[in-house]
């Protein structure tokens, strides 16, 4: 291989190292991240707020209200905000559609833990993660069942329950919420 063919070789492949790091650098945003950072354009929200979400019987509460985004077109987010151990707040939007989305998951992951406790598997997981990246799921292990709930990708953001009855009992009551909000309008 000559010189010439083995210089263009190598700024081919340093343009596409440089293509992939980048994409890789990249932050995600998120859909709320997305309309609020929108420039030149009026945006509006209000709050609505809502009882805690009380997860494992009362002993986490995860506040929260639905920010209803005016625009074109109008948004609503389900936010919720959880306590980490330094007292800072983690906060996180869900979106309508996502919301809906996580409600089907759950439903069909209900109905699946029971077959998957019977199967006698060392471990298994099962999960569903929305494109913002909240994740729900549940991991069996010793003939056990335990559902987790990651309102990000950190350890903080991450809580364990017995079942996954409240959250998706919230869910339903804040898309039957928004429901209203939307034939108000």
């Amino acid at each position: 291989m000559n010189d010439n063919k083995m210089r263009k070789l190598i700024i081919l492949f340093v343009i596409l190292l440089t293509s992939v790091v980048n994409l890789f650098a990249q932050e995600r945003i998120t859909k709320y991240g997305a309309l609020t950072s929108k420039v030149g354009v009026t945006i509006r929200f209000y709050d609505v707020k809502l009882s805690p979400i009380r997860l494992n019987e009362g002993k986490l509460n995860l506040e929260n209200c639905i920010r209803v985004v005016k625009g074109t077109p109008d948004m609503f987010f389900l936010r919720v905000e959880k306590k980490m151990p330094s007292g800072a707040p983690l906060v996180v939007m869900i979106e309508y559609n996502d919301i809906v989305e996580l409600i089907k998951a759950v439903n069909k992951m209900s109905s699946d833990v029971s077959n998957d406790i019977a199967n006698n598997n060392d471990y298994l997981e099962c999960c569903y993660r929305t494109v913002d990246g909240v994740e729900i799921g549940y991991y069996v292990k010793n003939s056990a069942a335990t559902w987790f709930l990651k309102l990000d990708q950190s350890s903080y953001g991450t809580t364990f329950m017995d079942t996954c009855d409240d959250f998706l009992n919230a869910l339903k009551d804040v898309k039957g919420l928004i429901d209203g909000l939307k034939v108000k309008k």
